[in-house]
């Protein structure tokens, strides 16, 4: 989108610019013109005349090129867009796909985290607390919120208070307990 956005404002700034020049090329042929007319001491209205006419034709000349110019950035342009459009849209389609690949990678964790959480149901709540204080918190914090309310809260106090105290902070962070 930023692309489509600097890419306008480049051919906007190429068109104006050509105008401001353009402008500016026209109105130095009207000088020309004046400052002619007005000298007619050392140039004769032929030698005048021939003079506004190779100026014109150089502008003229490099007016075309300009604009030649201008056409060919636009072309290209257009030609970028569309690539970053294809690219925008190859993206979009493996953001999906990255979406659906984590979606299944959690599906898995959550699910070997039930697992887990029956395990340590199972166990006495003294021998459950510290293998569960050993492990990582995201890990302990996914199993106890998985586990009955009542046989967490047994886990829980027989782990070390500052330990037991952090899992419960986070836990209600998260929202669960």
């Amino acid at each position: 989108m930023k692309a489509i956005a600097l890419i306008s404002t480049l051919t906007f700034l190429a068109i104006f610019g050509t105008i401001l020049i353009t402008n500016g090329l026209f109105q130095s042929a009207v000088n020309d013109l004046t400052l002619a007319l007005n000298s007619e001491e050392d140039n004769s209205d032929e030698a005048a005349e021939k003079m506004i006419f190779v100026n014109l034709a150089a502008q003229r000349d490099r007016l075309q090129r300009e604009s030649e110019s201008v056409i060919a950035l636009q072309s290209t342009y257009e030609v970028e867009e569309k690539l970053l459009a294809e690219r925008e849209e190859k993206i979009t389609a493996l953001i999906v796909e990255l979406g659906k690949a984590q979606a299944a990678v959690n599906s898995g964790n959550d699910a070997q985290a039930v697992k887990l959480s029956k395990v340590y149901e199972a166990m006495k709540p003294a021998s459950a607390a510290p293998i569960l204080s050993s492990l990582d918190m995201d890990i302990v914090l996914q199993i106890l919120s998985n586990m009955k309310d009542r046989q967490a809260a047994k886990i829980l106090s027989a782990m070390n208070p500052a330990l037991a105290a952090e899992i419960s902070t986070r836990m209600s962070a998260r929202g669960h307990g």
